[in-house]
C-alpha cells in the first residue's frame, strides 16, 4: 500500500539505506551526552545502539527518498513523534505518536532546555528522517529538531532553513508500539 506523500514536501532524489544512515550519523554521533546514553544501556558504540533501533523501525528495508520540506513551520507540525519508550513515557500523555503540534503542549516538552537551545541555534540544511503511514509522517530521527520547529512556530518563529527529510513509505507494516534503548544481551 503506498500512501500519498503530504502537501510542503518536493521529492530531490533517491536514497539507498546506508546513505540514510549516514545522515542520522552525522547528525548524532558527535554528541557527548549520546555517548553516554549509548554506553550506559550497554551498547558499544553509536552505531550499534542506532542499528538496534533502526532494525526494530524496519528501516533498512525500506526504499527511500529525499525530501524539500517547503515552510517547515508549517509542514513539520503535523508530523508525529515515533513510538520510542522514553518520549511515550515522559512526553506522550497516553497519546499514541501524537502530532508535534499535538506534543508541544506537554509543559516538560516547553521547558526543555536541548529544545530550547535548539530554537536559538537550529541547524542549517538539516536532514530528519521519517516514515509515511496511515497517519502521515512519524519521525524515526528528528524528534528534537521537530518539536523546536514546531515550538518555535507556536510563537510565530520560523526557524528552520534548508530542512530536508529522508522519507520511506511504510506500507502496510504494523508499526513498533514501543522502540526503547535496552541493553544488548
Amino acid at each position: 500500500m503506498e500512501h500519498q506523500i503530504p502537501d510542503g514536501l518536493r521529492l530531490i532524489r533517491r536514497l539507498e539505506w546506508p546513505e540514510v544512515f549516514e545522515i542520522w550519523r552525522v547528525n548524532e554521533e558527535h554528541r557527548d551526552g549520546w555517548k553516554t546514553h549509548y554506553k550506559e544501556r550497554g551498547f558499544a558504540s553509536w552505531e550499534d545502539w542506532r542499528m538496534s533501533a533502526a532494525k526494530a523501525f524496519g528501516l533498512p528495508e525500506l526504499s527511500w527518498n529525499l525530501y524539500e520540506i517547503f515552510s517547515p513551520s508549517e509542514t513539520v507540525p503535523t508530523f508525529h513523534g515515533g513510538p520510542f519508550r522514553s518520549w511515550i513515557e515522559r512526553f506522550y500523555g497516553g497519546l499514541v505518536m501524537p502530532s508535534f503540534a499535538e506534543l508541544i503542549a506537554n509543559r516538560e516538552l516547553r521547558a526543555h532546555g536541548g529544545v530550547l537551545a535548539m530554537i536559538e541555534n537550529f541547524p542549517e540544511n538539516t536532514v530528519i528522517t521519517g516514515v509515511l503511514t496511515d497517519v502521515g509522517v512519524v519521525i524515526a530521527e528528528g524528534m528534537h529538531r521537530c518539536c523546536a520547529v514546531t515550538l518555535a512556530a507556536a510563537s510565530g518563529r520560523d526557524i528552520a532553513r534548508g530542512m530536508r527529510i529522508a522519507l520511506a513509505d511504510y506500507g502496510s507494516r504494523r508499526m513498533p508500539t514501543k522502540v526503547g534503548t535496552e541493553p544488548k544481551q
